[in-house]
C-alpha cells in the first residue's frame, strides 16, 4: 500500500495498526524494479520487509495493482500473511479487455486519447504520465469531484519506467488456477461503479479463495476507501476483529 494513500484511510487507522511504504521504484522507494517478474519481485520486497519489522502474521491489504502483489505475498509466503483484503482488484489481466469496452462507454474523447497512450506506452516522460492519469481519473468515481480525484492523485510520484515495467508484467499475470491454495482468511471489497476491475472480477475472486467474504459498496467506483471511507473503514475494521 502506498503511503501516498494515507489520508483515505485515517479511517481504518482508527481500529487497527497500520504500516504503510512505498513500493520499489514507487513513491520515495528508490530502486528499479526488473523487467523480469516485478509484480512477484514486490511480493518478495513485502515479505522482507514484514520479516524485516517483525510482523507476527499481519493482515495485508491490496488495492488494484497492490493486489496483485498481495496475491502473490500470499501464494509465495503464505506463512506470513494473517489475513487479506483485497480491494478493487482481480486474478488476472481479463479484467483488460472488459475494462477497455467499458472506457469506450463512459469515457470522453479525451480521456480515451489518454487511456491509449497509458495502455499503449506512449509516453515520452513522466511530466506526460501524470497528465495522462489525471485526465482519466474521473472514470475511476462513482460521483467524482475535485477533492476526490486529489485524494489519489496529488501526493503520487509519478514514474515512468515503473509504470512501463509492471505494464510490462499484465500479459502474464493470472493466478485463478491457484487461488484455492490461499489459506488467509480474505475480504473483498468492490465499487459497483468501478470501470477497470468491476465487481465480477471480485466475485471471481470469492469464488477461487475458500471462505472468502465480498462486500460490494454500491456509490463507490475504483476507490471506496475515498468515496464511502465510513463504510469501508468499518467492513475492514470488523473484518481484521473477527
Amino acid at each position: 500500500m502506498s503511503c501516498g494513500l494515507w489520508p483515505a484511510l485515517a479511517g481504518v487507522a482508527r481500529g487497527a495498526r497500520l504500516v504503510l511504504y512505498d513500493q520499489r521504484g514507487h513513491g520515495l522507494s528508490r530502486g528499479m524494479l526488473p523487467a523480469s517478474g516485478p509484480l512477484e519481485a514486490l511480493a518478495d520486497d513485502a515479505a522482507g520487509l514484514i520479516r524485516e519489522l517483525s510482523l507476527e502474521t499481519p493482515s495485508v491489504l491490496g488495492h488494484s495493482n497492490g493486489g496483485f502483489v498481495a496475491l502473490h505475498l500470499a501464494l509465495r509466503h503464505p506463512e506470513l500473511v494473517g489475513k487479506l483484503v483485497l480491494v478493487d482488484t482481480a486474478a488476472s489481466a481479463a479484467f483488460r479487455p472488459v475494462s477497455r469496452a467499458n472506457a469506450r462507454r463512459r469515457a470522453t474523447p479525451a480521456m480515451l486519447r489518454a487511456l491509449d497512450r497509458l495502455w499503449s506506452d506512449a509516453l515520452p516522460d513522466d511530466r506526460a504520465f501524470r497528465s495522462a492519469w489525471r485526465t482519466i481519473q474521473p472514470m475511476y468515481f462513482h460521483r467524482p469531484t475535485p477533492q476526490r480525484i486529489a485524494a489519489v492523485t496529488d501526493r503520487l510520484r509519478y514514474r515512468l519506467d515503473t509504470r512501463r515495467r509492471i505494464l510490462g508484467s499484465y500479459d502474464r499475470y493470472d493466478v485463478r488456477d491457484r487461488l484455492e491454495q490461499l489459506r488467509a482468511p480474505t475480504l473483498i471489497a468492490v465499487g459497483r461503479d468501478d470501470w477497470i476491475t468491476p465487481p465480477e472480477f471480485a466475485e471471481g475472486l470469492a469464488r477461487g479463495i475458500r471462505g472468502a467474504r465480498l462486500v460490494i459498496f454500491e456509490r463507490s467506483g475504483h476507490n471506496p476507501f475515498v468515496e464511502e471511507p465510513r463504510k469501508f473503514a468499518r467492513a475492514v475494521t470488523e473484518f481484521l476483529a473477527t
